[in-house]
């Protein structure tokens, strides 16, 4: 797959929603924010429902900006530099 200049491009499919980036930065936030969390707890505090909680903690590991240790997820450290 290629863009408007030839070069070939990182992603598959559609772009994602606005509603669904705004919906993971506030994750996002919200474990930085709050400390560990389980996906419970999320939905509780944030008020997303608990699919979108859900969904939103799959792309946001899968993008290594939060880990899951046992039955709660927290924000990644950020890679050492040197």
């Amino acid at each position: 797959m290629t863009d408007e200049t030839g070069d070939a491009t990182k992603t598959r499919g559609r772009p994602r929603p606005e509603a669904t980036i705004e919906r993971d930065e506030k994750v996002l936030a919200h474990l930085a924010a709050a400390g560990p969390k389980t996906r419970k707890q999320l939905v509780e505090e944030t008020g997303f429902a608990g699919n979108e909680i859900y969904l939103s903690l799959y792309r946001l590991s899968r993008a290594n900006k939060i880990a899951r240790t046992g039955s709660t997820w927290a924000v990644s450290p950020a890679p050492a530099t040197e």
